[in-house]
C-alpha cells in the first residue's frame, strides 16, 4: 500500500511543508488502525495516537499532555505533546490529527498531519 503523508509545522507566522510516501502495511483494528512503514509504526485505537520511529516514541490525545523525548545526534530534547484535533475515516482511508509540540525551554510549535492510504 502507498502512504501519503502531509505535515505542517506552525512557528508563530512561519510555516514548513513536508510531504513523504512510503510503502508499508495499514491493519484495521477495533476503533482504529496500526500502520508500519519505514521502522516506523502509528497506532490509532481508542481517540489515542501512538508514534513510533528511530528517534521518538509520543502519545498524543485531544485535550491531554504528554511527555515525550526525541534522540537527536547531540542528546536528547524532552517533549511535551499537547493534542488539538484528531479525525479518522475509514474508507476512503484519511487520518487528520493536530497537536502543540513543546521542546524544553522553547515557545511551542502546532504540527498538523494528514495520511492517506491508497492501493497500489
Amino acid at each position: 500500500m502507498k502512504i501519503l503523508i502531509n505535515s505542517k509545522q506552525i512557528f508563530e507566522e512561519h510555516e514548513d511543508k513536508v510531504f513523504e510516501e512510503y510503502h508499508g502495511d495499514v491493519v484495521l483494528i477495533e476503533g482504529g488502525f496500526e500502520l508500519k512503514y519505514d521502522e516506523s509504526k502509528i497506532i490509532f485505537r481508542e481517540n489515542k495516537l501512538i508514534v513510533t520511529t528511530q528517534n521518538t516514541s509520543m502519545i498524543i490525545e485531544v485535550n491531554r499532555t504528554h511527555l515525550s523525548s526525541l534522540q537527536t545526534p547531540y542528546g536528547v530534547i524532552e517533549l511535551e505533546i499537547n493534542g488539538e484535533y484528531m479525525e479518522w475515516q475509514e474508507n476512503p482511508f484519511l487520518f487528520e490529527v493536530r497537536y502543540k509540540v513543546k521542546m524544553e525551554q522553547t515557545q511551542c510549535y502546532i504540527n498538523e498531519l494528514q495520511i492517506q492510504i491508497i492501493e497500489d
